[in-house]
């Protein structure tokens, strides 16, 4: 090959390699325009277990609009209102947990892990002590102060 070949070839690979670049890096961009900010993250809700006791039952109203969050609804044994929530709402009933012993609830509770666990302490027995380790945040309810 001769000295001008080579330049040639050499000219052509830089501008290639040029156009190349150019194209990945315009590729790159588009991308990172049309995923979601981290603003539109802190909109949803946190992941929450609710164990549902009789009081927490009767107190809420709006059990339709709870089950379209990111939302699981444990059942502890001894409650007969299980059937009562799955038939509000058909599409969500698969987030409604009942459990047939207070051991299975507790299971159930720490391996779903979600980010908060809400119950009502007075209604149950035997609350485990490592529960802290499966939920970032436990929000435990008065009997006079039942808000979800």
């Amino acid at each position: 090959m001769t000295r001008k070949t080579k330049n040639r070839v050499v000219g052509r690979v830089l501008v290639t390699g040029i156009l190349v670049a150019a194209a990945v890096g315009l590729f790159v961009i588009a991308r990172l325009k049309d995923k979601p900010s981290k603003e539109k993250k802190s909109e949803k809700k946190d992941p929450k277990t609710i164990i549902v006791t009789n009081t927490v039952y009767r107190a809420v109203d709006n059990w339709e609009s709870i089950l379209q969050d990111d939302v699981v609804l444990l059942i502890p044994p001894n409650c007969g209102f299980k059937d009562d929530l799955q038939s509000l709402d058909r599409d969500n009933s698969h987030k409604i947990i009942g459990c047939d012993t207070m051991e299975g609830l507790w299971s159930v509770t720490r391996h779903l892990r979600k980010k908060e666990l809400v119950l009502l302490p007075g209604e149950l027995d035997g609350i485990p002590d490592d529960l802290a380790r499966y939920c970032e945040r436990i929000v435990r309810l008065g009997a006079d102060n039942i808000a979800i």
